[in-house]
């Protein structure tokens, strides 16, 4: 099992932000991630709802022309198009933003799941410092005091 010094249990904006400053800094750092990459806002919230909100936004303002005599046409409108230009942008931030960027931190592993994850004391240390370990046959996340103790994020 491989120990770490530092736990962000998030794969997105927050947790990205904790991961570059722990590199920055060379502390040995996990990350640990339940969901897709990029958090909520690059998957469900803030990109995928902008682009989808302007693309109809566009198209209301051509059907709707508050100028007489100034009138615009929709030539045409496919919504799974608009899906898939949707779907486009999130793989790519994903990649880009997020995916790729932890493959150059030097000092920073990522972990998909929960399960992969053991917390625990750390033997020799300071009394109250924990131990963060990544291993094959960690099945739940564990350590004395609080479940979560020593870990942060959301």
């Amino acid at each position: 099992m491989e120990n770490y010094d530092f736990l962000i249990v998030d794969g997105g904006t927050a947790g990205f932000a904790a991961a570059l400053k722990a590199d920055e800094l060379g502390v040995k750092t996990l990350m640990v991630n339940r969901g897709p990459i990029g958090g909520t806002c690059v998957n469900v919230g803030c990109v995928p709802t902008k682009y989808l909100l302007t693309a109809l936004e566009l198209k209301r303002r051509a059907l709707f022309s508050p100028y007489p005599g100034l009138g615009f046409s929709v030539e045409g409108f496919d919504f799974a198009k608009l899906v898939e230009g949707k779907d486009r942008l999130v793989k790519t931030l994903r990649k880009e933003k997020h995916e790729d960027i932890l493959q150059s931190l030097e000092h920073v592993d990522y972990v998909k799941g929960l399960r992969q994850v053991r917390l625990g004391k750390h033997r020799g240390g300071e009394r109250g410092q924990n131990r963060v370990q990544k291993g094959p046959h960690s099945d739940r996340l564990a350590g004395e005091g609080s479940p979560a103790e020593g870990a942060g994020g959301g």
